[in-house]
């Protein structure tokens, strides 16, 4: 919509275009003509396409058990994602409801999320970013938990300007295994206080989700393989390992004792009640074929958490069908193949376990754990979470 308008008309009047082309006028006649040629576009669906629509946005059951076998090599289907999500809900709540009480001395969890979410960050922005990524490296790497490798071309920046319609707060964007050592970026924008706020909360939960020991870093270990590059992989769409990793990172440094202040626990807590927040939706929209005001009505959430502020959170990671069923089914089947991979090992190593799943590089979660330990640990891991399900 008016977004992709915004975002059209930053690139004509970005710095790219401008190096790039010594006689723009060509380049940016182009650029208005598909302007124009978008508003006519966005026109005819608000005017003549809109009134008429009667139908959902949802994919339906058959296709969308279908992505849970064929895509995540999931053995659950729907109603099993749904009962896995409000239990692991449940859990996260009741550990967020005991650091509120210790915090505040009460049970405004809601009070709190708007507090910590609110809470403007001290200093520079850029280098509460840095610092924090520091931070959580010197961690993972001090404590075992997973390789750092020597060369890290991770860079914290701001965001350009013609991304800023498109990245309210941050967003990471990896090299791809042909970019032959170019740079990852962290990009965070300035301008996204409105959307997305740079609280320290904020800060933190975006660097581990983001950085280390979540998308970077699962990135970076996976192209120790060679295999990493491979057409498969560069075609793979299954979220459970690449964004389950990133789920299972944060529930990582939040349980080897990162945080060492409650309200840094619960931020981290705030930000995984998401995720099964987000598979119940997943369900409700392409199963149940709720609309969108509906499927949030039958969300399980935060008592006195203003209807809005839940939407803002979970609509701002949307997504496509099944994606983010495979953060949180990623998280879980991780946890499961870590404790069944431990159990085996006569020397448990985390470091190991880490560097092992991640090598495999973006397959589903259940291929990569078969791959590295076995078909014994991915069953073990399947029948814990589907037990887990019940």
């Amino acid at each position: 919509g008016e977004a992709g308008i915004e975002h059209l008309a930053q690139l004509r009047d970005g710095p790219l275009v401008k190096h790039t082309y010594a006689d723009q006028s060509q380049i940016r006649g182009l650029f208005d003509e598909a302007i124009t040629g978008l508003r006519g576009y966005l026109k005819f669906l608000e005017t003549e396409v809109a009134p008429v629509a009667a139908g959902t946005i949802g994919c339906g059951r058959e296709h969308f058990e279908r992505i849970l076998r064929k895509r995540h090599f999931l053995p659950l289907n729907a109603d099993a994602v749904t009962r896995l999500a409000r239990r692991m809900f449940d859990e996260t709540l009741r550990e967020m409801t005991a650091l509120c009480r210790e915090i505040t001395g009460g049970d405004d969890i809601a009070g709190l999320i708007e507090r910590l979410e609110t809470e403007p960050v001290q200093g520079d922005l850029l280098s509460a970013y840095r610092e924090e990524v520091a931070r959580a490296r010197a961690f993972v790497s001090a404590n075992g938990l997973a390789s750092i490798p020597d060369s890290d071309p991770l860079a914290v920046v701001e965001t350009p300007d013609c991304l800023r319609s498109q990245i309210w707060g941050t967003a990471y964007n990896a090299p791809t295994p042909l970019d032959g050592g170019e740079a990852a970026f962290l990009y965070v924008n300035p301008e996204g206080e409105i959307h997305s706020p740079h609280s320290p909360a904020a800060v933190l939960r975006r660097c581990l989700r983001e950085c280390c020991p979540g998308r970077h870093l699962g990135t970076m270990i996976s192209e120790t393989n060679p295999a990493a590059g491979s057409l498969t992989r560069r075609l793979e769409r299954s979220t459970t390992l690449s964004d389950g990793w990133a789920a299972y990172g944060l529930r990582l440094m939040l349980d080897q004792g990162y945080c060492t202040t409650p309200e840094r626990r619960f931020a981290l807590l705030t930000e995984l009640l998401r995720y099964p927040q987000r598979a119940i939706l997943d369900v409700e929209l392409n199963v149940n074929g709720l609309p969108p005001e509906q499927a949030f009505l039958r969300l399980p959430t935060v008592s006195g958490l203003a209807p809005d502020r839940l939407q803002r959170h979970l609509v701002l990671h949307g997504g496509a069908a099944g994606q983010w069923v495979g953060y949180l089914t990623g998280w879980a089947l991780l946890e499961a193949a870590r404790d069944a991979a431990m159990r085996q090992s006569p020397a448990p190593d985390l470091r190991h376990f880490h560097d092992r799943v991640l090598a495999h590089g973006r397959i589903a979660a259940p291929l990569a754990i078969e791959r590295a330990f076995g078909s014994e640990v991915r069953g073990t891991a399947e029948r814990s979470v589907l037990n887990y399900s019940q």
